[in-house]
């Protein structure tokens, strides 16, 4: 008996970036069995658009950032009894064959995820691991070698094209929507990791030329588009922080001082390179982490 496949997309206002993602996935040469669409209360004419579409499953909701947006995709499809849930933003594009490499590894994991290519053919590696002892990530380029490997573990997920079976969604519930942008996937993928190998094969299953703007100056990138981005960075450690403990059940030891190294080391860059609102954001994202106030700023 085949097992039924939902594909996931998150959308806000990037009409264009979108229909391109959601050309891959009806290009797909393992079709998916529904494609859900949450729509975060777009202005672009994305509303409009879905209207127009009659294979779509579509959900329009206030703008509740990724977080909310993956939490309801999610949710509707593990409602709707689908066996695999795939998730994506609406600025990745699925290689025609991506879904049906990812199930090739089923029997491996039940979180699975690929590489992202870009269109020039530079793959996206990151192989990370949480620390639950600080809710911080460790690693970034692969430290496997690819070239021997089908598959490498990862403790964390990420929502441009993580599958995961609705077994580990029974198990580990629904996103969380206070995140509102930024950690959520990496808390999730940790999550899912307590109870199966999240794993990335090596072959690249989407396509990714969106990039947020490289800011440069004599201290270094700034890849962001907006300070606001380092509020929601900051401020959800302490969301990763909190439901560590309470999932865990044991403190999470050494947050305090990774966290404190880290933002003092940003802040005191930010403040040498005049760049004061990425330094308020940070301070800002800092303090409402501390009293709890989480969701959108």
């Amino acid at each position: 008996m085949s097992e039924s496949i939902a594909i996931v997309v998150v959308t806000y206002n990037r009409l264009e970036l979108f229909k391109k993602c959601i050309d891959g996935v009806r290009r797909q040469t393992l079709k998916p069995d529904a494609i859900i669409v949450i729509n975060n209360d777009s202005t672009d004419g994305t509303g409009e658009w879905l209207a127009s579409q009659t294979d779509l499953i579509v959900y329009n909701q206030p703008n509740l950032g990724g977080a909310g947006g993956f939490h309801r995709g999610i949710k509707e499809a593990y409602e709707g009894d689908f066996d695999w849930i795939w998730v994506m933003d609406d600025d990745v594009e699925p290689l025609e064959n991506g879904l049906e490499l990812l199930m090739n590894y089923k029997h491996v994991s039940k979180c699975i995820h690929g590489l992202k290519v870009t269109s020039g053919g530079e793959l996206q590696i990151i192989e990370r691991f949480m620390d639950f002892k600080t809710a911080f990530c460790y690693g970034s380029d692969a430290l496997s070698d690819l070239a021997e490997k089908e598959y490498f573990f990862i403790s964390v997920a990420c929502f441009e094209g993580m599958l995961i079976h609705r077994s580990i969604v029974e198990k580990i519930g629904y996103p969380n929507p206070d995140f509102f942008i930024n950690g959520d996937d990496t808390l999730y993928g940790f999550l899912a990791s307590r109870y199966t190998n999240v794993i990335s094969i090596t072959k690249p299953v989407l396509i990714k030329d969106y990039f947020p703007p490289i800011i440069k100056s004599r201290f270094g990138p700034w890849v962001t588009p907006s300070p606001t981005s380092y509020y929601y960075y900051f401020r959800n450690k302490f969301i990763i922080r909190n439901e560590l403990r309470k999932r865990l059940n044991e403190p999470v030891a050494d947050f305090a001082r990774e966290y404190g190294f880290h933002s003092f080391k940003f802040i005191f860059k930010c403040l040498l390179a005049g760049k004061f609102a990425y330094a308020q954001n940070v301070i800002l994202g800092t303090y409402h982490g501390m009293i709890n106030r989480f969701g959108k700023k």
